[in-house]
């Protein structure tokens, strides 16, 4: 039976001193590229692993993120031992734990005040919206989100995107994403998704 695939985030750090900057190289070692092997020698896998931006040659970091998508049976936490093991000292990794997106979506169905996902000074007298469907879906390297409601507020579903990936990446925990949902007077999402990738695909009329 095939084993569900996981996505795993890590926090690290590492002295760039040796490396041609964060991204794969094809002839020169790099910190992606090091890291891929490690997990590689802990799971047999190929994996590639997304960072949180790049950084030049040399270039150091404390507190660096990136994930990649496993099916190994190894318990999330357990991972940042495992291929601590197998890295060098100049890189650390400092944690490691699960995420899903499509945990983040299923939180946003049915009715909520969406007033923290929004352009603030477009709020209306009533900011709540009722989300029928929330999903993310895999084809390829691509992963689209699919939203259906009765209404959407200004750049709603763009921060809905923003904040889902935030999460993550682990800029922001599930707990500040449900405070957002759930308290948005408390805490408001800071981030949008380009526009560019945003497509309205269809209005039903009652």
């Amino acid at each position: 039976m095939d084993r569900p695939v996981r996505n795993i985030l890590l926090r690290l750090a590492f002295v760039g001193t040796n490396y041609a900057g964060w991204q794969r190289q094809q002839n020169d070692t790099s910190v992606q590229g090091a890291i891929e092997q490690a997990i590689k020698a802990v799971t047999g896998e190929c994996v590639s692993l997304v960072g949180c931006s790049r950084t030049d040659a040399g270039v150091h970091a404390e507190d660096y993120v990136a994930n990649f998508r496993t099916a190994a049976p190894i318990p999330a936490d357990r991972f940042q031992p495992a291929i601590q093991t197998k890295l060098p000292r100049d890189i650390q990794i400092l944690a490691s734990k699960e995420v899903v997106l499509p945990e983040m979506a299923g939180l946003l169905v049915g009715m909520h005040d969406f007033s923290g996902f929004c352009v603030q000074k477009s709020l209306k007298d009533d900011n709540r919206c009722t989300i029928k469907d929330a999903a993310w879906r895999k084809i390829g390297k691509k992963l689209y989100f699919k939203i259906t409601g009765d209404r959407f507020l200004h750049h709603m579903v763009r921060f809905l995107v923003g904040a889902q990936f935030e999460v993550a990446t682990g800029r922001l925990t599930r707990g500040d994403f449900e405070l957002i949902l759930k308290n948005p007077t408390e805490k408001r999402a800071l981030y949008t998704a380009p526009p560019d990738g945003l497509y309205l695909m269809r209005v039903k009329i009652r």
